[in-house]
């Protein structure tokens, strides 16, 4: 068993006999103490060297899958480390953004307990992850705390501050934590926003990637970093992403989506990686002060008595009553 009181690094052989749910606890408990050491880790220079090799093999993959990435924009020229701050749509987006970007850079994820011992997982670990735990206030401290350290190192990060898929049908990009803009600023990084979407292989494109221009928040920062100015700054970084997806829409032709689309969008995205649930969607999801979800927005419907007058929104209640009783199966 793992000490729950201190790190005891284990063998290949003993982490392969560990569950998942051990590892996990491992794994916390490695990125706890490897924060604190002050041992050079080497494994930065190896992925760097490795890198080229990594980004010809998903070349290759994508092209035996046929996926196709219009990219529009470039990553700006910067002496200064970069976070890449990119709106979260499925299960492929690291990649996407990976090949998109044309350099290193290492991924801020929450999905670990899905990602150990598979494929997926050992392309994350060669490129260079940083793993949190969404649900846990201490390693999502210990995870800013490395990001800050990766970044302060000259490194950079792709980091997702929707914190989840987004599947509203409502916003274009959910609201977003605001700890990305702490970490820009205590890193003295640059934040490059990117507003990525993914369509149907029907329409002709796969993905559609636009690269923003660069966002300092420290420019508008004279004195002390307060929470009220993290919201706000976080605001200004969610529309300049928003601004960015919009404009990642307009390849689809409008007349020709269905009036179903987005039910069978977001039935595709979940047949893609069975693992992500509509229930882990709502419980990362970041809820502001102020916020109101769409079903909270729409509870009047259940009010509403349809006649002749309103016959236009029994589709919309009905629909609404629909999602209201999946939601409580959940």
């Amino acid at each position: 068993m793992i000490n729950e009181n201190q790190f005891v690094k284990l063998s290949p052989i003993k982490l392969h006999h560990l569950s998942i749910k051990e590892l996990v606890t491992y794994r916390k408990r490695e990125r706890a103490y490897l924060l604190q050491s002050e041992t050079p880790q080497p494994s930065h220079k190896i992925r760097e060297i490795a890198h080229p090799l990594l980004m010809g093999m998903l070349y290759v993959y994508h092209m035996a899958k046929k996926i196709k990435i219009k990219v529009n924009g470039a990553v700006p020229e910067t002496d200064r480390p970069i976070i890449f701050s990119v709106s979260h749509i499925g299960m492929y987006d690291v990649e996407v953004i990976l090949q998109s970007v044309k350099r290193h850079v290492y991924i801020l994820s929450g999905d670990e307990e899905a990602m150990y011992r598979t494929f997926d997982g050992w392309f994350f670990d060669a490129n260079g992850v940083i793993y949190v735990d969404p649900e846990d206030s201490a390693d999502k401290q210990t995870a800013m705390k490395t990001a800050i350290k990766y970044l302060k190192q000259g490194r950079s990060i792709m980091w997702f501050p929707e914190g989840t898929w987004n599947l509203s049908p409502n916003y274009v990009i959910l609201p977003i934590h605001y700890g990305i803009i702490e970490a820009a600023i205590r890193a003295n990084a640059l934040i490059v926003p990117i507003g990525l979407e993914q369509y149907d292989k029907t329409h002709g494109i796969d993905f559609v990637v636009n690269i923003g221009a660069i966002f300092n928040p420290a420019l508008s920062v004279n004195g002390e970093l307060t929470k009220e100015k993290k919201i706000e700054l976080a605001e200004t970084l969610r529309s300049n992403m928003a601004r960015l997806k919009l404009d990642a829409w307009e390849p689809m032709q409008r007349a020709k989506i269905s009036s179903n689309y987005w039910d069978l969008f977001v039935a595709n995205r979940f047949s893609e990686w069975p693992y992500y649930t509509m229930d882990i969607i709502q419980k990362r999801e970041f809820n502001p002060s102020g916020f109101i979800s769409d079903m909270e927005a729409f509870s009047h419907l259940c009010n509403i008595v349809i006649n002749s007058n309103n016959a236009f929104l029994a589709r919309i209640k009905y629909k609404y009553l629909q999602e209201l009783i999946e939601r409580k199966k959940e």
